[in-house]
């Protein structure tokens, strides 16, 4: 015969285990993020590394930005969001440096080990100028 203790502890861990456990689809997705070049703005087409890692149905990503000739590193896009049990990936993210800033969301799905999401960023700058940036992302679990 179990003690209450132990019942009891038998009990917590037994709902609390799925909670804990790994959902389906955590782990590390790597790809290219591409967006639409601007005309409102001299900002060519974009084609850079990309990645989001998901854990129990959290997601993160950060991506680096790069002076228009590709040489400096300017600063970082960085986000949040969720991922549903049936593969479903939302994400937010915000980006700002100087004169600019953008914020970001992305939507799509996994489908065995590749996340396809499509999005856009919705850019404002201090001279007034706005202007929304198709995008999409292609990222394979590894």
């Amino acid at each position: 015969m179990l003690g209450p203790r132990l019942s009891m502890l038998l009990a917590v861990a037994a709902i609390a285990s799925p909670a804990l456990a790994a959902q389906p689809f955590d782990g590390y997705y790597a790809g290219r993020l591409t967006c639409d070049a601007v005309t409102a703005k001299p900002i060519g087409p974009l084609n850079i590394a990309f990645a989001v890692t998901l854990t129990g149905g959290n997601a993160t990503y950060r991506r680096a930005i790069y002076s228009p000739d590709g040489k400096m590193h300017m600063t970082d896009e960085t986000g949040e969001g969720k991922a549903a049990a049936d593969g479903a990936v939302t994400l937010s993210g915000r980006a700002e440096f100087m004169s600019w800033h953008y914020d970001a969301s992305y939507a799509g799905k996994i489908a065995g080990d590749t996340l396809e999401l499509v999005g856009k960023q919705h850019w404002e700058f201090t001279d007034g100028t706005v202007f929304d940036r198709p995008c999409k992302a292609t990222a394979k679990r590894g």
